[in-house]
């Protein structure tokens, strides 16, 4: 695994792209429609967490090349910032996005874990994963 990196902070303001992530690599399995910006010559940063997987991470640098339309073939991990990644099973009842569901009961708790340059995603419709900057105060209603 390659180094932790404190200081990045998501640009929400960035324009990103939805690619393939394709690897030959044991361990990185080839994803698809995977959110990354291209920091630089090569370097993406994944702004999404593919699902089932614990090797790739949303806030990890990759080095990939380009290998066609909207693919990127994985060359090497390169860092993941220093953020703690939860995933919580939501119950039926409180899964979705509708009236009584967890994100409208914790719209305030997630805009501010967003504003802290964290992250929250719902796959699904009831797999949370949350990304918490380090010091962020945990407190969710389920």
């Amino acid at each position: 695994m390659a180094k932790k990196h404190k200081n990045w902070r998501p640009d929400w303001s960035s324009k990103r792209e939805a690619v393939r992530i394709e690897s030959d690599e044991e361990g990185y399995e080839t994803f698809g429609d995977v959110e990354v910006f291209e920091e630089g010559n090569s370097f993406f940063r994944l702004y999404e967490t593919p699902i089932f997987t614990e090797n790739l991470r949303w806030g990890d640098l990759i080095h990939a090349e380009r290998s066609g339309d909207s693919v990127l073939q994985f060359i090497n991990f390169v860092e993941r910032p220093d953020y703690e990644h939860k995933t919580t099973l939501l119950s039926s009842q409180i899964s979705g996005t509708g009236k009584n569901s967890f994100v409208e009961k914790n719209q305030n708790y997630l805009k501010e874990l967003m504003d802290a340059g964290g992250f929250w995603q719902l796959d699904m419709g009831g797999m949370l994963t949350t990304i918490v900057p380090s010091g962020f105060d945990w407190k969710i209603n389920e």
